[in-house]
This record gives C-alpha cells, sequence and structure tokens, in this order.
C-alpha cells in the first residue's frame, strides 16, 4: 500500500520536461503570434508541437479579442482617457501573459492557458 502510494504521488507531481537547446527558438516562437505557424509545421518534438498548438490558438483568441477590445474602445470613446486605458490594459495583459507562457514553456512545464487550451483542444484533435 505504501509503495502503491509513492507511485500515485510520483504521478500526480508535475514535474518539468526536458527542454533541448534545438527546441528554445521554436518554444519561443510558439507564443509570438503568426509565428507559431513556424514550430507548428516543422518541429518533431510533441512537447513544442503542443505549445505550437497553444500559440496559434492564442494567436486566433487575441485576435477575435482584439477586435472586441475595438468595439468597446468605440462605444466608450465618448471619454478617451477611458478608451485608451482599455485598450493599453488589454495590451498590457497579452504582453505579460505571453511572457509568462514562455517562461514556462522554457523551464519545461506545459501551462494550460485558461480558455485556449480548452479551444487548443478541440481545434487540433
Amino acid at each position: 500500500m505504501f509503495l502503491l502510494q509513492g507511485v500515485i504521488m510520483s504521478e500526480l507531481q508535475d514535474g518539468p520536461e526536458p527542454v533541448h537547446n534545438e527546441d528554445k527558438v521554436m518554444l519561443i516562437l510558439s507564443y509570438l503570434g503568426l509565428f507559431a505557424l513556424i514550430p507548428f509545421f516543422i518541429t518533431k518534438s510533441e512537447y513544442v508541437k503542443w505549445h505550437a498548438r497553444q500559440g496559434v490558438t492564442l494567436c486566433i483568441a487575441s485576435v477575435v479579442a482584439w477586435i472586441a477590445v475595438q468595439i468597446v474602445a468605440v462605444i466608450i470613446s465618448f471619454i478617451p482617457f477611458l478608451s485608451v486605458l482599455f485598450m493599453g490594459v488589454f495590451s498590457l495583459g497579452m504582453l505579460a501573459l505571453v511572457i509568462f507562457a514562455i517562461m514556462k514553456a522554457l523551464s519545461g512545464f506545459r501551462w494550460p492557458i485558461p480558455f485556449v487550451a480548452d479551444l487548443a483542444a478541440k481545434l487540433f484533435k
């Protein structure tokens, strides 16, 4: 029973996967918008492909979100500072998300971005 618990505990721990030096550039490209298509089509590493699928989906979702942000900015444009603030917060949030995803990928973790990971799983079955 104790040994069985040890096996179960080790399976539950999500340790980092090994990241090869040749994969680092591809992992960074995976979260840089349309550049995610390069590792999506070129790499053979399943780890990099997972991040590339998530990066392509993030690119699509960010374009859709950017359109929504633009529509809201036009609606609230009667308060100029508020619309600029709204677009700035969105842009900084996306930048922070991309940097965090790249850091996680380079450290060997598969961090499923909320909503994006589920959408990527449905798009790339």
